[in-house]
């Protein structure tokens, strides 16, 4: 580890400092201040497939697990501070538990869109 935290150059800890909706130090408290490990935790949040998860389950058309994967989105990017994520999430997944799946893929398309601005930032 460098002075950055996280690695060489202007680091992930840096990006996530300065990234619009991102709540760092509370993302770091919540790890009792350990900024290695909550850089590490939001690379392995952009390594997994919770967003192709998703939308795979919505262009099947199946419900319940698109409303899984829509919640598991929410409360691990709400973990992190990842607060637009976590609410673009929150509203695919109350669209989709009110029966609005054509709002809620209209909202995926957003969520998406903020997740790969968001990933493209840090990584």
């Amino acid at each position: 580890m460098d002075a950055h935290g996280c690695g060489g150059g202007i680091g992930i800890k840096e990006k996530l400092r300065l990234a619009e909706g991102v709540d760092y130090d509370v993302a770091v408290t919540r790890l009792t201040g350990n900024e290695a490990l909550y850089c590490e935790l939001v690379k392995m949040f952009f390594e997994e497939d919770f967003l192709g998860c998703l939308r795979d389950a919505l262009e099947a058309s199946d419900e319940r697990a698109a409303v899984l994967y829509a919640h598991s989105l929410k409360g691990t990017a709400a973990n992190l501070g990842l607060n637009r994520l976590s609410s673009g999430a929150a509203k695919v997944e109350y669209e989709l538990r009110a029966g609005g799946f054509a709002n809620a893929k209209t909202g995926f398309f957003a969520l998406e869109k903020e997740y790969g601005e968001l990933r493209a930032r840090l990584l």
